[in-house]
């Protein structure tokens, strides 16, 4: 399961919506991220481990802070 979620200012993940997979995920962070106001980050839940995949600024890929 791939979880999206909005990049607050204070840097605080709010959820967003779920995809199925990871090829969706990444389209809809990165439409989101491109015509939305915040940065759209990327989670896979696998056996109970969260593992951040990507993150998405204006339509386009960016590092992820760890």
């Amino acid at each position: 399961m791939y979880a999206l979620f909005l990049e607050q200012q204070d840097g605080h993940l709010e959820w967003f919506c779920a995809a199925p997979d990871e090829e969706r995920a990444r389209v809809v962070a990165r439409f989101s991220s491109k015509y939305g106001s915040s940065p759209v980050v990327i989670m896979k839940q696998s056996h109970g481990a969260v593992t951040g995949i990507a993150a998405f600024r204006d339509g386009r890929p960016v590092p992820l802070k760890h």
